[in-house]
């Protein structure tokens, strides 16, 4: 008796279910299949537009490539001008490094240090002197020794008001008084010649010397105060005939181009 009634109150709800799915199938069959190309065609010169406008590049390129050529010589040229801005910029920030290195140098007992800017270095005689822009009104005078950050330089060899020329511990006359490694060996570091590297000279018979080790000034001759780096005992050949080996030097202050110098003022 109760079903009756439940049955024939979910007919109509079922019919109308059914009758609004139809609708809006039907509805989107039209929409997709008529409506929708009508709405794109009418609204394609707008879609156009839009599309020329976010591509001004392309166009360009199309209708007048003159101005496109134009356009690119100068972002070619911008680049350019833009490299030479960082090597500066680069230039600017190793020397930043140099002067630092300079001002954390320690100085030897009873020695102050006159900062100094090289002005000239013949590409002649690159590896035997050089120029800075210090002079005896400054306190300098001959024989005063010239240093960086990684050691001696060299020595001056003349002195004007605002000028001196620096002999370099490379040149082929340049001679320094020196100890080899921990057991302090004594030699003399002579410069190059002819091509050759800096050779430790006068050292003692069956002298024990490794690649690699430190070479120092010893203070002998009274130009050089001593502990100051000269370079690293480049390669050591040892002849069977000959009781003292042939040692060859690499010279660390002069392996980098050098712009700044301190000069070692006795302060007496």
């Amino acid at each position: 008796m109760m079903t009756e009634p439940l049955l024939s109150q979910r007919r109509p709800w079922r019919l109308i279910s059914g009758v609004l799915a139809f609708i809006l199938f039907v509805g989107g069959w039209l929409y997709r299949e008529s409506w929708a190309p009508l709405l794109l065609d009418a609204g394609h010169p707008f879609l156009s537009g839009l599309s020329s406008w976010q591509s001004p590049f392309k166009i360009s390129l199309s209708e007048d490539p003159e101005s496109f050529s134009s356009q690119l010589m100068m972002l070619e040229a911008e680049n350019q001008l833009y490299q030479k801005k960082q090597v500066a910029l680069d230039a600017v920030v190793q020397e930043n490094q140099d002067l630092r290195k300079l001002l954390k140098l320690e100085m030897p007992t009873a020695y102050q240090k006159v900062a100094a800017h090289v002005i000239l270095r013949p590409p002649h005689q690159w590896f035997e002197s050089l120029v800075i822009d210090q002079g005896f009104e400054s306190g300098l005078s001959v024989n005063q020794v010239a240093v960086n950050a990684d050691g001696v330089v060299g020595k001056l060899i003349e002195v004007s008001a605002k000028t001196a020329k620096v002999q370099l511990s490379s040149h082929p006359e340049a001679m320094v008084s020196c100890l080899v490694g921990v057991d302090n060996i004594p030699g003399v570091l002579t410069g190059q010649y002819r091509n050759q590297p800096a050779q430790l000279r006068y050292l003692q018979n069956h002298a024990q010397i490794k690649a690699g080790t430190e070479v120092k000034t010893s203070g002998l001759g009274g130009v050089y105060p001593p502990g100051l780096l000269l370079g690293r005992v480049k390669s050591v050949k040892k002849d069977p005939a000959l009781p003292v080996p042939e040692v060859s030097i690499d010279l660390t202050p002069l392996e980098k181009n050098i712009d700044f110098l301190v000069i070692l003022v006795p302060e007496n």
